[in-house]
């Protein structure tokens, strides 16, 4: 929008006042973040067509990326780690924070219940999980994968 934030948050209200009053908008922006927010279905286009159409959850679920894994622990066994790495075929980075939390890193193609799975292997070797963080493919991801170009690639041409 090209707003100060305090303007955008206020059009961005308004916005979602106006489309909770039943009426439609059309809305074009570079903002992903915004359209993911505000849209109930999105239009990507490159070179003047449409690429892909559909609500933001679909846009997102249907996207075959990787997804980044970071599980935190007090206590991780070099068996948990090679669980992991043999079920979901992966490479597992392990680091080791100053306050001694161990924290493993992976990536996987599909969400495919990983976290309950990662939650059964910790279990299975008495590990207690500080955290399970899972991050998830945004409309930005969903853009690039369509038009095969970030943004600033997008407006250079």
């Amino acid at each position: 929008m090209g707003l100060d934030p305090e303007a955008a948050r206020n059009l961005r209200n308004l916005i979602l006042e106006i489309k909770k009053e039943g009426k439609t908008i059309l809305l074009t922006t570079h903002y992903m973040f915004e359209a993911d927010e505000l849209s109930d279905f999105v239009a990507i286009i490159n070179k003047g067509k449409i690429v892909d159409l559909d609500n933001p959850e679909n846009l997102k679920k249907n996207l075959d990326i990787e997804r980044n894994i970071t599980v935190s622990s007090k206590k991780i066994s070099e068996t948990f780690i090679d669980q992991i790495k043999n079920l979901f075929s992966c490479q597992v980075i392990k680091e080791i924070t100053e306050d001694g939390l161990i924290k493993l890193y992976f990536s996987l193609r599909k969400k495919d219940d990983a976290i309950s799975k990662i939650i059964q292997l910790a279990s299975n070797e008495n590990i207690i999980l500080e955290n399970i963080t899972l991050s998830e493919p945004t409309l930005e991801d969903v853009f690039i994968k369509e038009t095969g170009k970030k943004f600033t690639e997008a407006e250079a041409v």
